[in-house]
């Protein structure tokens, strides 16, 4: 929410756009844990098989939580309500659920408004500072000069992105991850807005919509001329002329194109930059992570941790690797609902 505030992104594309990253991570932290306790069998311990019916009869139990989540993101994306309003449904109704339970009592819901206020005053100053940073980066305009100094220079924009995703990772073994965001955002991502990555093509845009009309019939007045010329534009690549788009009834213009990509660009980048934050915090050997972890277990050694770590770490930077390689992994259900 911070990177969609500094950014000024659509929160809710954001967390559409996280959902195939998150599946990969959660699909390569199983492939992991696999590989691990086969190497390691000792590390994973045992314990007597559950019954299927036992373990139907527990998922059944976590069915509130499933409903609460179906129906906030469900709410969200069917525009029902904003993420703003779908975080005070989920609050609701988790609040609801735990009363229910037996859990909520007078105290405790005492003690989570005044969590709450406490949380919400704390992010509150933080966005404030960063306006002021923001305010700062504006008036001297380093942000705008570092890019017009990087698009000068013709260096690759994949090289750039490349040596931002490594900055993230190694200041982020230094740092957490919200300060990270707060400080360098607000400068990297005027650099990486003004990149061209090629993600979408003004004549490829044209050809797809070209072919949505035609595949519902040709449009009431369109001469055979102008039809064969048309299609003799998409068959070769070549595009569309201004009165070929209006007797199609579509508007695809290099403008509206560059918007588009814009907007891709930004949510892939957060994406990207979101993780590699993250893997900083546990990447050997200052992870900040690694040392709340650690202090959790003071019978294991700090280097048996820096062992294990390691699995998780290189399936992260392999899931990394992909979504830079293939930026439509992260961008496909943008693509389908939007």
């Amino acid at each position: 929410m911070i990177y969609a505030i500094l950014t000024e992104q659509n929160i809710a594309k954001l967390f559409l756009a996280a959902f195939i990253p998150g599946l990969l991570a959660a699909i390569g932290y199983v492939i992991v844990i696999s590989i691990y306790v086969r190497l390691y069998p000792e590390s994973a311990g045992t314990r007597p098989a559950i019954a299927w019916s036992e373990r139907l009869a527990n998922l059944v139990k976590v069915w509130p939580v499933l409903l609460v989540f179906g129906l906030v993101v469900g709410g969200i994306y069917g525009g029902l309500f904003t993420p703003t309003e779908g975080a005070a449904v989920g609050a609701f109704g988790t609040g609801f659920i735990a009363w229910m339970n037996g859990g909520l009592d007078r105290a405790n819901l005492v003690d989570s408004f005044m969590v709450a206020a406490r949380s919400t005053a704390m992010i509150f100053f933080i966005v404030l500072g960063a306006g002021f940073y923001n305010g700062f980066l504006a008036l001297t305009k380093v942000p705008q000069e570092l890019a017009d100094f990087v698009v000068s220079q013709g260096y690759s924009p994949w090289m750039v992105l490349a040596l931002i995703l490594a900055f993230y990772l190694i200041f982020g073994c230094l740092m957490d991850s919200l300060s990270m965001i707060l400080l360098t955002i607000p400068i990297f991502f005027p650099v990486i807005s003004v990149m061209d990555f090629g993600l979408l093509s003004l004549i490829d845009m044209q050809a797809d919509a070209a072919m949505e009309v035609l595949r519902n019939g040709v449009p009431e007045g369109m001469g055979a001329e102008m039809l064969a010329s048309i299609q003799e534009a998409i068959a070769t690549g070549t595009e569309l002329t201004r009165d070929q788009m209006k007797e199609l009834g579509i508007r695809v213009t290099e403008g509206r194109v560059n918007r588009i990509e814009t907007e891709y660009v930004a949510i892939w980048f957060g994406i990207l930059v979101l993780i590699v934050v993250e893997v900083g915090l546990i990447t050997p050997p200052v992870g900040m992570n690694l040392f709340i972890i650690n202090a959790m277990d003071r019978k294991t050694k700090m280097i048996d941790t820096y062992k294990a770590v390691m699995f998780f770490v290189a399936s992260d930077i392999i899931r990394v690797i992909l979504l830079v390689a293939f930026p439509f992994i992260t961008l496909l259900p943008l693509l389908l609902l939007y």
